[in-house]
């Protein structure tokens, strides 16, 4: 099954960390990076006529790591409050990025660490702010069941 990849764009998605909602996000960015496959050694000898390659016994090189970025605009309620924002650098928790409410939605789950958190000065009434996640290691994707 193929899954349709989006950036926080898509009507009705639901982001939360921790469980809870990560308030008035704007665009997430979701960055997966992973071993490549293991590499083909060359073994061919001077005299060959024919190229010969064995399997790198070392396997792919390089660890599995995902980033996730969000900006948006909360307000000054939102970054005061003992919800998403009075969470701690380094604190780990479940984020997950649901297209939509409803079976068969795409669903983006990583347990991450919280580990930037960017505030700007606030404009009238909003602030607008960056948070960064991060793991070593992948994250899921699946259809939701609900």
């Amino acid at each position: 099954m193929a899954f349709t990849r989006y950036w926080g764009k898509d009507v009705g998605a639901l982001a939360t960390w921790d469980g809870v909602a990560i308030p008035g996000w704007q665009e997430i960015t979701i960055e997966e990076t992973a071993a490549p496959l293991p590499e083909q050694i060359d073994v061919t000898s001077a005299l060959a006529t024919v190229y010969e390659h064995v399997e790198d016994p070392m396997g792919g090189k390089g660890l599995a790591h995902v980033t996730v970025t969000v900006q948006g605009l909360a307000s000054k309620t939102d970054v005061t409050d003992s919800g998403f924002f009075s969470e701690s650098l380094d604190t780990e928790a479940a984020f997950v990025l649901q297209k939509g409410a409803g079976t068969g939605k795409d669903k983006f789950t990583a347990t991450d660490k919280l580990k930037t958190r960017g505030r700007l000065h606030e404009v009238a009434t909003f602030v607008p702010y960056t948070v960064t996640l991060e793991r070593n290691g992948t994250g899921t994707w699946a259809a939701s069941l609900a």
